[in-house]
């Protein structure tokens, strides 16, 4: 008697428990095959692979190839005339701006 307890209980636990054992297909309908990237985003899903999570620019200007990629540094300060660089044009006016100053 107490084998049919246990068999019963642990039939009724295994029906009654929220896991659930089946495969979950993911929901590829989100990726627009619109698009080169949508595309392969799509693929990518249907084949089971990470998808990259892409970052949306906030301003055209992000999108600039041309624009510098330099962080924000702060300007060089000069205390003497002999501090700016005579290799340029610019430089060298600079210097001889400050001699007479």
């Amino acid at each position: 008697m107490n084998k049919i307890k246990i068999i019963i209980f642990v039939l009724v636990a295994m029906f009654l428990s929220n896991n659930s054992f089946a495969e979950t297909k993911q929901d590829c309908s989100q990726y627009s095959t619109k698009t080169w990237t949508g595309l392969m985003d799509n693929m990518k899903c249907k084949k089971g692979e990470p998808v990259a999570e892409r970052k949306k620019p906030k301003k055209f200007s992000d999108l600039n190839p041309l624009k510098s990629k330099k962080s924000k540094k702060e300007p060089k300060v000069i205390t003497s005339c002999d501090d700016h660089s005579t290799k340029n044009f610019a430089g060298l006016f600079r210097k001889i701006r400050c001699k007479f100053d």
